[in-house]
C-alpha cells in the first residue's frame, strides 16, 4: 500500500493473510486470489518464481527471499543485524524448516565451493612459487590467520581443517 509517495509498512499479520507457508514442504501458497505481473494468481497457487536459485515471492510490492519470509513467518522477526539465513544442504530452493538456520556471514561462507582460479584445489591452501613450500591459512574473525608453511600438501590440507574446526566447529566444511 502507498500513501503519500511512501510505502507503508507490512505488518506479520498482513502478510500471514496473504501467504501459507508449509515447514514440511518448505513451499508457499496463496491464501487470496491476486493480480501479478504474469496475470492472475488464484487462492492455493503457488507463491514465488526462482531466480539465482532463491526463490522470490513479491507481496504489496516487496520481493522477499523465500527463506527469509520462512524465518519471519516461524520466528516472528528477522534475522538479527549481523546474521544471515543457511540452506543446510546448500539448496537455494528448499525452504523446509528443518533445512534453515542462522548462522554469520563466516560461517556461511564456510560452505562455498573452491573457486575457479584455485590452484591447489582446496580453500584456504596454496603453494609459494619461490619456496615451493605449502601454506594454509583461514579467514575467521574478522582477521586473516596464517597457519604456517609445510613441506607436503596433505600437511597444508590438515592445518586448514584443524583450524575450521577450531574456528567453525559444526559449521566447518564437511
Amino acid at each position: 500500500m502507498v500513501r503519500g509517495g511512501e510505502k507503508m509498512p507490512l505488518s506479520l499479520d498482513r502478510v500471514k493473510g496473504l501467504v501459507a507457508y508449509s515447514p514440511e514442504k518448505g513451499l508457499f501458497v496463496w491464501l487470496q486470489d491476486r493480480n501479478s505481473f504474469g496475470g492472475k494468481a488464484k487462492a492455493g497457487a503457488a507463491a514465488g518464481t526462482a531466480k539465482d536459485g532463491y526463490v522470490q515471492i513479491i507481496i504489496e510490492q516487496r520481493r522477499f527471499r523465500a527463506h527469509r519470509l520462512a524465518w519471519w513467518l516461524m520466528t516472528g522477526s528477522f534475522p538479527p543485524r549481523g546474521y544471515e539465513i543457511d540452506h543446510i544442504n546448500r539448496d537455494r530452493s528448499d525452504n523446509r524448516w528443518t533445512n534453515l538456520r542462522l548462522v554469520t556471514r563466516s560461517q556461511n561462507n564456510m560452505k562455498m565451493s573452491v573457486r575457479s582460479d584455485n590452484k591447489s584445489g582446496y580453500r584456504g591452501v596454496g603453494r609459494r612459487k619461490d619456496t615451493g613450500q605449502w601454506y594454509a591459512r583461514i579467514k575467521a574473525q574478522g582477521r586473516l590467520h596464517l597457519l604456517g608453511h609445510f613441506p607436503t600438501f596433505s600437511e597444508a590440507v590438515a592445518a586448514r581443517k584443524a583450524a575450521e574446526r577450531r574456528y567453525f566447529g559444526e559449521f566447518a566444511a564437511a
